[in-house]
């Protein structure tokens, strides 16, 4: 079996993470070169899945990160793993919102 095929028979389920395509995973099993993902991808599940299935060294976020400047913080959080706050911003870890935002679509 080619590289080739051994790489497009793991094609995962259609998802965010199959944006990465097969000719990317290809070139970084061929060059050893770190390779990044970019494009749909949204959630923390999607980066560790990226990663974790070694289709990239690096996963880029754009959408996510201007609607939540604290994306990667916030997805720290949520696997059980929270950051400690820079110095500037050490009176934020005290801050209780008063509301909790869920995004559905609705207005």
């Amino acid at each position: 079996m080619t590289v080739a095929a051994s790489v497009a028979s793991s094609a995962p389920a259609a998802s965010a993470s199959s944006d990465v395509c097969a000719a990317r995973s290809l070139f970084r099993l061929a060059v050893a070169i770190p390779t990044m993902a970019v494009g749909n991808i949204s959630s923390y599940m999607d980066v560790n899945t990226i990663i974790a299935a070694g289709r990239a060294d690096l996963c880029l976020l754009a959408r996510a990160h201007l609607f939540d400047p604290y994306w990667a913080r916030h997805a720290a959080w949520m696997q059980n793993w929270p950051l400690p706050w820079p110095d500037p911003y050490r009176s934020v870890e005290r801050y209780a919102p008063r509301f909790e935002f869920r995004f559905t679509g609705d207005k």
